[in-house]
Formats: C-alpha cells, structure tokens, sequence
C-alpha cells in the first residue's frame, strides 16, 4: 500500500517543519520536485522522520547539507 511521503525540513537557525508530498509520488518514477518557501539555509531533510515505512537502512533517509 502506497502512503503519502513526510519530509522533515531543518533549516541552518532551528527551525523545523514537516511537509507531506501525496501518494501520487511513487507513480512517478523515482524523481519528484517540490518547493519549499523559504530564505534560510535548508541543513537537513529527512524522509520518513516517524518511521513509518519498513525500512532497514535509515542512516539514508537524511540529506545534510
């Protein structure tokens, strides 16, 4: 079953927020462009941050800047 993607976004002063990109993502292929509005530097994105998705390696569910 198929379930919407989560991404936790953190920019470089703190600030945390989380996104939800829809189910239709996995149909597209492996690539999916979003925007993310904002002037500050991003330092992290995690995919999955409530681990919700099986997944045995979660050491590349993050992006660092």
């Amino acid at each position: 079953m198929a379930l919407p993607v989560v991404l936790e976004i953190k920019t470089v002063s703190g600030k945390v927020s989380r996104i939800t990109l829809p189910v239709e993502v996995w149909s597209t292929g492996s690539h999916w462009d979003f925007k993310y509005p904002t002037t500050e530097e991003i330092a992290t994105v995690t995919y999955d941050p409530d681990h919700v998705f099986p997944d045995y390696n979660t050491d590349n569910n993050v992006w660092r800047r």
